[in-house]
């Protein structure tokens, strides 16, 4: 990896120590002291040692240079975590008015190396936020690379999210990316929480409804025990799981055609949480409360760990029940 004057920094960290280059004979180091050891002491490289020695002392000198710039890659290559090294180096590349899509280059190899790594994903959205709108495909094709290898890493997710916010995307292209990454694989929570994400800042939840609707019924039909998928349901049905009725009828149905010991628990406790939205707008409160009650039993048996959790449910099956009751009195 070549630094900004040329230096091959992989190199240098690996043989050359500051203190004995010539190029940094003017600066006087600052190293740790002994009540800083004493705290917390951790076992690092004369590497280390020396390299991040000269960095508190470019540091508190305020040196902005080209110099720097390689000093900071080298300690970055030490620790990628360091949060100090990276809001300095925006520093620096403002002063040296530096190439900004040479940093991004920089940082495709560190983010490869690292990608679940906070502060350089920060520092990505830093410098696009320099680059503006120019930055916008670049980096929608970057975090998708970086999912094709990682297709549940937050941090790509989050960036591709501002990107998208931050440079008005257009809605279509990442519906359409949203749904690949889907179909390849229909238990990516993340995907689907991207595309409701889309739906959402675009302001088409309610429109796009019948489409989604069907999107999810489809999987649900191959795929019943898909947890993600059933939350995906739920999430886009804004105004109530009952506000669909043929989700809900979708439900019902594919509750009675399916054997009783195969039956998925996020189908069966879905199709309680409509019976409870029933007993709240007062349909045949008491034959939908003994129903639900007869489904959190029934879940109790098909799904035995969680039997507290849904012994609480039948509790608020009663409980919505007789403050619907009240609400009619």
């Amino acid at each position: 990896m070549m630094s900004e004057e040329g230096v091959d920094s992989e190199e240098m960290s690996s043989s050359v120590l500051f203190k004995d280059s010539p190029d940094w004979k003017d600066v006087q180091p600052i190293y740790p002291s002994a009540d800083e050891d004493a705290a917390v002491r951790i076992q690092t490289s004369d590497v280390f040692i020396d390299a991040f020695a000269y960095f508190r002392a470019v540091f508190k000198q305020q040196e902005m240079s080209p110099r720097v710039l390689a000093l900071i890659e080298i300690c970055i290559q030490l620790n990628a975590g360091n949060y100090t090294l990276w809001q300095y180096r925006r520093q620096v590349l403002k002063a040296l008015n530096a190439d900004l899509r040479k940093e991004m280059q920089f940082l495709d190899t560190i983010i490869e190396e690292t990608p679940k790594n906070y502060q350089v994903w920060h520092h990505r959205r830093c410098i696009a936020e320099l680059l503006g709108d120019s930055a916008r495909d670049s980096e929608l094709s970057f975090t998708e690379y970086i999912l094709k290898d990682e297709p549940k890493n937050y941090h790509a997710w989050q960036h591709r999210q501002w990107i998208v916010r931050r440079f008005n995307a257009p809605m279509e292209p990442e519906l359409s990316f949203s749904l690949r990454l889907i179909m390849e694989d229909p238990r990516n929570n993340s995907a689907f929480n991207y595309r409701y994400y889309i739906l959402q800042i675009n302001d088409k939840l309610e429109e796009n409804l019948p489409v989604e609707t069907n999107l999810a019924r489809q999987i649900i039909e191959r795929m019943p025990h898909n947890e993600s998928v059933w939350n995906y349901l739920s999430g886009i049905l804004v105004n109530g799981l009952t506000c669909d009725a043929d989700v809900a009828a979708f439900v019902e149905d594919l509750y009675e055609r399916t054997e009783a010991d195969k039956r998925s628990v996020f189908l069966v406790a879905f199709l309680a949480e409509i019976l409870i939205e029933n007993i709240q707008n007062k349909l045949d409160p008491e034959k939908q409360r003994v129903r639900a009650k007869e489904l959190y039993d029934e879940l109790i048996k098909l799904d035995p760990v969680r039997v507290n959790y849904w012994n609480h449910q039948k509790l608020v099956v009663d409980k919505v029940f007789n403050a619907s009751a009240v609400q009619t009195n």
